[in-house]
């Protein structure tokens, strides 16, 4: 059957249009979040009451925020003698008012988002559920002296204050068996709890210092301890539903991948290329001389507009086999494997073999590949009488064979 062949670049614009056509009209968009989203139902969303009571947290932690500056430069200012570089003040004021800040609303939400919602932590409070005491009378009496030590050099505690402390410190662990052993394991768990009620007392402490009536200083604490637990299930909410989009989205997102990437295996895919070839192959354009030797365009192909669908099939897969056909050639070469070229086709099992490819006439190479196609060994017993009876002999195969085809057999 004889048909004008694609160019390598008809080739790629048959398979670009068809992979274009194929990711609009098949896959179309590819998932996003937002789609994905979209498609979901919230069974816990969050209301506006919610939001309110964020905006409200939002407007009472501004309010703090001024409260905590004043104070944050005055504990700044009490670190330097008053000869210090104002510059040096005022720098590390304004450093000691960001970590205020930060410690006030912020840390209550951040504390409590811990204490409560994070996986290790809740862990680690189920496998460390309570203290454990030993050592009896000696393990309390050491612990006092722990406690002694902190009062007078940590916290810097007046001799009564230590005295009181130390000595309700060993009572109460001799009580209970002596020196806590997994104080650290038991503790740094629960330090976030115990934060979050530090900085509310801290708070508490800042409004202290203020004027006005008892509402009007902590009023507005008691509003932010109170709205920092609604916060922060606000922040639980939120993240609980990111998390099912998230699925949702990587679920989508990776089947359209595994598609996309696959493409040219998808029978989708393959009936467009096919629609695609046909009109590319159909009206395929190419300059040749007319009858009277003038240059002109024409359209060999074009029989296939009325052609049998059987032969138009036979002339489609024929161009994809031939464009595709590097694929077994990557895996020879990756894979470093050897492949043994087929003998040449006989008509019937006592034809002679002829020249390859057309040739006129064999020559040392070609006789050589050919003994090499046949599966004869350098040390086979092969000569003029097996040549003269394999290769017909207008063909000059024996001039080939005395020109060095011979010195394949052990020279």
């Amino acid at each position: 059957m004889q048909y004008q062949k694609m160019q390598q670049k008809e080739w790629d614009k048959a398979t670009r249009n068809a992979l274009t056509r194929f990711t609009k009209e098949i896959l179309g968009i590819r998932p996003t979040r937002g789609s994905a989203s979209r498609n979901m139902y919230n069974s816990n969303p969050i209301s506006i009451l919610e939001w309110l009571g964020v905006m409200l947290l939002l407007a009472i932690g501004v309010v703090t925020a001024y409260k905590l500056i004043p104070i944050a430069f005055s504990f700044a200012a009490s670190f330097y003698p008053a000869t210090a570089s104002s510059l040096v003040v005022q720098s590390f004021g304004m450093s000691m008012a960001v970590v205020f800040i930060l410690l006030s609303t912020s840390g209550l939400v951040y504390t409590k988002l811990m204490d409560e919602y994070d996986p290790e932590i809740m862990r680690q409070k189920v496998k460390h559920p309570r203290l454990k005491f030993s050592g009896g009378i000696r393990g309390a009496a050491l612990f006092g002296l722990l406690i002694t030590a902190l009062c007078v050099w940590a916290l810097q505690l007046d001799i009564e204050t230590t005295g009181i402390v130390a000595g309700l410190s060993f009572i109460v662990s001799w009580y209970l068996g002596g020196l806590p052993t997994n104080l650290l394991q038991y503790g740094s768990p629960r330090l976030y709890g115990w934060l979050t009620y530090l900085i509310f007392i801290w708070l508490l402490f800042v409004s202290s210092r203020g004027d006005g009536s008892f509402f009007e200083r902590y009023l507005m604490v008691f509003a932010e301890f109170a709205l920092t637990y609604l916060v922060a299930n606000l922040i639980i909410k939120q993240a609980d539903w990111q998390k099912l989009v998230t699925e949702a989205y990587t679920a989508q997102s990776t089947v359209y991948d595994s598609r996309l990437k696959a493409y040219q295996s998808d029978p989708d895919y393959l009936q467009i290329l096919y629609r695609e070839l046909r009109e590319v192959l159909t009206y395929i354009e190419r300059r040749g001389r007319d009858g009277a030797g003038k240059l002109r365009k024409n359209r060999p192909n074009l029989f296939m507009e009325t052609a049998e669908g059987e032969i138009v099939n036979t002339i489609i897969v024929t161009e994809y086999q031939r464009n595709t056909g590097g694929q077994r050639f990557s895996a020879l070469v990756l894979n470093r494997e050897s492949i043994q070229a087929k003998p040449q086709a006989q008509a019937n099992a006592t034809e002679k073999r002829i020249p390859p490819l057309g040739d006129k006439k064999w020559t040392v190479n070609s006789l050589t590949n050919d003994f090499i196609m046949r599966g004869l060994k350098p040390s086979d017993n092969y000569g003029r009488t097996g040549l003269t009876h394999d290769y017909q002999a207008t063909f000059n195969a024996r001039p080939a064979w005395h020109d060095g085809a011979k010195e394949y057999f052990n020279g």
